[in-house]
């Protein structure tokens, strides 16, 4: 009878810090979770601080790039200018010489006018005061019968002095706007090519900052998350191992992964920084079955912004294993799982460059190479 009793209370005891440990998990998972939100949000930070940075640097190195060039431009558009300045001085004075020119042979004409009205009976002094220009003077015939040859000659030189002077009042105008327009331009051109380099170089200067900051608080929570994920395989070691081999996670694809789709450290083909990569990543097609690897139970089955949907499952014994990156998630948290289930369809969701599973093995608390525990020939 006793020995009843001392087992029904080893049997009870057992079932107690079974229970215990699993409501402990779940407090822990949440804590964890949490951490692992705000690590997420600060790697999607970190993440556009390193893009807008690289985009600057990239700014700034074309722009010492081409200064060199640039200089060597400005000084022929200098010198361009300098003759331009010339010219449109030498237009003006030639404009000066040809109006003095033109009011002296205009006077001399009105002279002659004169003199042909008083010489004659014909009232020229109406003919002129109702004409508009010289061509109207010019045209009146009854003028004409007043002016010699010496007199009309006279009147052509007047009126092509008064269309060069036009033509070269507008030609002057002319290159006036386009000095001051290129004046304009240059001094817009090294303003904008000034501002471009001050803003590159400063948010450059600044990214710098935020990504040293970001890391640093990426590296705490990353120690905090890791923390937690210790007690939370701690108080799973104490639960019982499921049992058995774990089988292939991905039926679709039994290569053996290489590269950077091994367990170790590697290039990060989105942060590209040397990042340590904790499971394996295993191709796949568009929603191909994810296979749970041993009868188990749903720890965590949701969304993450690293991981993508991704699923967590406790099979007892410290062994815990995570699916990452999938398109459908098929189980629920809480949900008991058994070896071979279909628990999720494969995609590339989360921090992902194409459609794959990414697999971790997890053994009292720490991260291990998944191939120690799964292979493509079982």
């Amino acid at each position: 009878m006793k020995k009843i009793i001392i087992i029904l209370l080893i049997i009870t005891l057992s079932f107690s810090l079974t229970v215990s440990a699993e409501g402990n998990i779940y407090d822990k998972q949440q804590d964890k979770d949490w951490v692992d939100s705000k690590l997420d949000n600060v790697i999607h930070e970190l993440s556009e601080k390193v893009e807008l940075k690289e985009y600057y640097e990239i700014v700034i190195e074309g722009s010492l790039k081409n200064q060199l060039e640039q200089e060597e431009q400005l000084k022929e558009f200098q010198a361009w200018l300098i003759l331009t300045r010339d010219e449109i001085d030498k237009f003006k004075q030639s404009i000066v010489d040809a109006e003095v020119q033109y009011a002296m042979k205009l006077d001399h004409l009105k002279n002659r006018i004169i003199d042909a009205y008083i010489n004659s009976g014909v009232n020229l002094l109406d003919i002129i005061a109702k004409a508009s220009d010289i061509n109207d003077i010019f045209e009146e015939i009854e003028v004409r019968k007043y002016i010699n040859k010496h007199d009309q000659q006279l009147m052509a030189d007047l009126v092509n002095l008064k269309l060069d002077l036009e033509e070269k009042r507008v030609y002057a105008e002319g290159l006036e706007f386009s000095y001051e327009v290129a004046i304009a331009d240059t001094n817009t051109a090294l303003f904008n090519m000034n501002q471009i380099e001050l803003i590159a170089t400063e948010t450059v200067d600044m990214s710098s900052q935020d990504i040293n900051i970001l890391r640093d608080r990426a590296s705490i929570l990353e120690a905090e998350s890791a923390e937690l994920m210790n007690e939370i395989m701690e108080l799973q070691s104490k639960m019982v191992y499921a049992g058995g081999e774990m089988i292939w996670p991905m039926p679709a694809d039994r290569t053996l992964p290489t590269g950077g789709g091994l367990y170790g450290m590697r290039m990060h083909p989105i942060f590209h920084v040397w990042k340590m990569h904790n499971g394996i990543d295993v191709g796949a097609p568009w929603d191909a079955n994810i296979l749970a690897v041993n009868d188990g139970v749903v720890l965590k089955a949701g969304f993450s912004s690293g991981y993508g949907n991704r699923i967590v499952i406790d099979h007892g014994g410290g062994f815990v294993t995570l699916y990452a990156h999938g398109n459908t998630i098929l189980v629920r948290e809480g949900e008991a799982v058994t070896k071979g289930q279909v628990i999720m369809l494969a995609g590339s969701t989360g921090y992902s460059t194409g459609p794959h599973l990414h697999f971790e093995v997890f053994v009292n608390g720490k991260r291990v190479d998944p191939l120690l525990y799964v292979t493509p020939l079982r």
